[in-house]
C-alpha cells in the first residue's frame, strides 16, 4: 500500500511538470489539474518507468476525445480513463489537438 501511493506521488510530481511543458505557458491549471486528477486514478498496465504521450482534443461539448497514444498496452486505460469525459472546466480551446506527456513510474 504505502509503495503504491509513493509511486502514485511521484508519478502526480512529475506529471505537473510534464504538463506544464505540453499546454504551454499559458495554460489554464483548472484544466490541466482536471485531467491530471482523472489520470492519477488509473491502473497503468507498465513494470518499468515510461511516458507515455496522449493525443486529444476538446469539443464544443467539453468532452475531452482521445485521439491515440503512443503505447498499445496502455491505450485502453488512457481511453477509459479519458475518451468522453465531460471538463468542469472551460479554460481550453475546441478543436485544438494537445498532446499530453504522461510519465509512468516503475512498480
Amino acid at each position: 500500500m504505502f509503495k503504491k501511493s509513493m509511486i502514485v506521488a511521484c508519478l502526480l510530481t512529475i506529471m505537473t511538470i510534464q504538463s506544464s511543458f505540453a499546454f504551454g505557458p499559458g495554460g489554464d491549471k483548472n484544466f490541466r489539474n482536471e485531467i491530471k486528477t482523472l489520470l492519477s486514478k488509473s491502473a497503468f498496465n507498465s513494470s518499468d518507468a515510461e511516458t507515455i504521450f496522449v493525443d486529444f482534443l476538446v469539443n464544443k461539448k467539453g468532452e475531452i476525445i482521445v485521439v491515440g497514444t503512443n503505447d498499445e498496452e496502455n491505450d485502453n486505460v488512457v481511453r477509459g480513463t479519458l475518451h468522453m469525459h465531460k471538463l468542469k472546466s472551460k479554460d481550453y480551446e475546441v478543436n485544438k489537438m494537445y498532446t499530453l506527456p504522461i510519465v509512468v513510474a516503475k512498480r
